[in-house]
């Protein structure tokens, strides 16, 4: 099976890679290019589209693009290229996919698509959000959704895994014995192992689901929960909280974004059509990714 994927050299990308160990990949990148074994790298720079004559068809796209949220403290000209990369990306890919007859597409999103929810049960019908990272998604999705053939939408939680890179940050406070929880603590956490997610792409092509699809697992934390299992496991005292003013003051409007906001995510997709989790209770993933 010939897959291609962009975003493959991110973390999430790169642990696609290695679970489709018998497949062979093309990977899309702004900075390398040529083969190592089995996977080729290609250049591309969308809305370019010269990368397209430099792979044959493949029988699955896996669209990760997109600059990450976590970079760097908020202005509007960082919040344009995050709407826009990830815009451009899956435009250049949904018209290369059309015109090639590709028959399936996996495009990522994330639970932000439902805002700050509170205590809210989401499910996949649950509406969006009106904030940035909600209206973001929605366009991200809408982009993907002109897709001719058999798309899948993941909405991602908060991935854990050794490396993740909020998984390490929030370590780091713990380390120094400084978060005890992140502003209330009350807010909910949609959370997914890493491990899962090849998984939850082979198990939703197989069993077709189409549309969204949450991928995060059935059990959602609230922060201080979340913060103290974190902290149990790393076998630290928690010593005081970061309240609100301090992480806006730190983070800008990202704080509201990245660790203030609440949702509370239920894969019912996924659980109606029998998946098992990997990794359903945060303790074991946690363990998992120390």
């Amino acid at each position: 099976m010939k897959i291609l994927i962009s975003g493959g050299t991110g973390y999430i990308g790169k642990h696609i890679i290695d679970s489709f160990d018998r497949d062979e990949i093309y990977v899309l990148s702004r900075s390398r290019e040529g083969n190592e074994g089995r996977i080729r790298y290609i250049k591309w720079g969308p809305p370019n589209r010269d990368w397209e004559k430099n792979l044959e068809k493949p029988d699955i796209i896996i669209n990760l693009a997109g600059k990450s949220i976590g970079e760097g403290r908020w202005n509007e000209r960082l919040k344009k290229e995050l709407l826009e990369s990830r815009l451009n990306s899956t435009r250049s890919l949904v018209e290369y996919a059309n015109s090639a007859g590709v028959p399936i597409m996996v495009s990522a999103s994330a639970v932000g698509y439902y805002g700050n929810r509170g205590d809210d049960m989401l499910n996949e019908e649950s509406p969006p959000g009106n904030d940035f990272l909600a209206n973001l998604a929605v366009k991200w999705e809408e982009e993907a959704s002109k897709f001719n053939g058999h798309l899948i939408i993941l909405r991602f939680g908060v991935v854990i895994g050794k490396n993740a890179p909020l998984l390490q940050n929030l370590l780091k406070a713990i380390k120094l014995r400084s978060a005890k929880r992140l502003g209330t603590g009350k807010q909910w956490y949609s959370w997914i192992h890493v491990d899962d997610i090849p998984n939850i792409i082979k198990f939703s092509i197989e069993n077709k689901l189409q549309g969204p699809v949450n991928a995060s697992s059935p059990n959602p934390m609230r922060n201080e929960d979340f913060m103290k299992i974190l902290s149990t496991a790393y076998a630290k005292k928690q010593y005081f909280s970061l309240p609100t003013p301090i992480l806006k003051m730190v983070l800008g409007e990202l704080a509201d974004y990245l660790v203030l906001s609440s949702q509370r995510a239920i894969p019912d997709k996924l659980i109606s059509k029998g998946y098992r989790f990997q990794y359903a209770s945060l303790e074991q993933a946690i363990q998992a990714s120390l």
